[in-house]
């Protein structure tokens, strides 16, 4: 099914507009169009908005707590049906990655084996910005499994980025 958008003028699939729950059942504007203007809406009145915000931040506070109380349960559905619906894409993801890359696959269960058997132990922080929480470790040569600096998930993630 198509409908014409109200401001772009172009006619689109019903999947390309939001729903809304009135007699026509969607948006007479596309996505895109409403998505550039709500852009264009916050880039000229961003004094505005952060003055509302300022001022109505408690109560916007307590409105959110409130909401994902109500929330809760129905977020955890919706997630754990996600999360089973999509099961069979991460395990073929992660099947295709480890023949792609079986060199590190074994390094990282050397490692793995090396750990929980306490030959090599986890440091307490970070080696790079000395955060105390869960680590990680980073190979730079998956020829020497046991090679590794310990990074928390943010440094780690900017390494890889190539920003650390």
């Amino acid at each position: 099914m198509t409908f014409e958008c109200s401001q772009c003028g172009c006619t689109k699939d019903i999947s390309l507009f939001y729903n809304e729950p009135s007699k026509r059942g969607h948006t007479r504007k596309c996505k895109e169009c409403l998505k550039a203007e709500r852009q264009d809406y916050y880039i000229h009145n961003k004094d505005r908005i952060a003055e509302w915000r300022t001022a109505h931040k408690r109560e916007h506070a307590i409105y959110e707590r409130a909401r994902r109380a109500i929330n809760k349960q129905s977020a955890r559905e919706i997630n754990k049906s996600q999360y089973l619906r999509d099961a069979e894409a991460r395990k073929k993801m992660a099947s295709d990655y480890r023949a792609k890359h079986p060199n590190r696959e074994k390094a990282h269960n050397i490692l793995r084996g090396h750990v929980r058997g306490g030959r090599i132990v986890r440091p307490p922080s970070c080696q790079s910005c000395g955060d105390n929480g869960r680590l990680q470790a980073h190979h730079y040569d998956y020829s020497e499994p046991c090679d590794v600096f310990w990074l928390c998930a943010s440094c780690h993630g900017l390494l890889h980025k190539g920003i650390a």
